[in-house]
């Protein structure tokens, strides 16, 4: 049986951590552990820490935890999806398969056709999504979600990006099918791709992109949904560059 993991925060040292209200109703309320069950902990900035359970009771669940190590699990190539996201449940279920994938960081995109708009309180089940993702695939290092931008914006920023290969998912005569364009990366190069709406992106919102340095890039001959073009493009991006520690 696998060791459950909980989300620490603040996890500095060796020593007693108490969890959250959430994670305590989960751990007592759902997978009831008791006073000495092992169990890991982590800070969501790349570190662990193996312990036993001190307290458990309704509301409280402490952790006697050993000394915290690094170890990140996420790939050596850093990903990041702009996506205008889809509606209701797809937004999580997308953004479990990208944290358990290993992208660095989404950032929802504003577009002229997209259907969903990203609210404050829609962004924040979003990264209560990443952190139970991050307990079920056992990476430590949480999955950022950015605050949303505008296609005109990503356009404009483009110059301040830096280095990275900028794609985006879009069928028109420049197009490169996308195995073919990440043939031509370093397998360690910084990636980051745009996803439209499933209207697509408007010809003026291409244009600006290409203009912009971005590439079209082709995910094959079918209409994909954008939860499943964003996975595509990040089991293709990220894995590749995904390895043992």
């Amino acid at each position: 049986m696998a060791i459950a993991r909980f989300y620490v925060p603040h996890l500095l040292a060796s020593g007693r951590v108490e969890l959250d209200a959430a994670e305590s109703k989960h751990a007592f309320g759902v997978l009831r552990v008791s006073v000495g069950d092992p169990v890991v902990v982590f800070d969501g900035r790349g570190n662990e820490a193996k312990g036993s359970v001190a307290i458990a009771r309704r509301g409280i669940v402490a952790v006697e935890v050993q000394e915290p190590v690094a170890s990140p699990r996420v790939p050596a190539r850093s990903v990041h999806l702009l996506v205008a996201l889809p509606k209701g449940d797809r937004q999580k279920l997308m953004v479990d398969m990208l944290t358990q994938l290993g992208v660095g960081a989404v950032t929802p995109l504003i577009t002229h056709r997209g259907v969903a708009q990203p609210t404050e309180g829609a962004l924040h089940r979003l990264e209560r999504t990443v952190i139970e993702a991050c307990k079920q695939c056992g990476r430590n290092l949480l999955m950022q979600i950015h605050p949303p931008k505008s296609l005109s914006d990503v356009a404009a920023d483009s110059a301040a990006v830096g280095e990275t290969a900028r794609m985006f998912a879009h069928v028109d005569d420049h197009a490169r099918p996308l195995a073919t364009w990440l043939a031509d990366q370093a397998s360690s190069a910084a990636i980051t791709a745009a996803i439209g709406p499933e209207g697509g992106f408007t010809p003026a919102e291409a244009d600006a992109l290409q203009n912009a340095g971005w590439q079209s890039i082709s995910l094959g001959q079918r209409i994909l949904r954008v939860e499943t073009a964003a996975v595509a493009i990040a089991a293709l991006t990220a894995l590749p560059a995904d390895s043992e520690p």
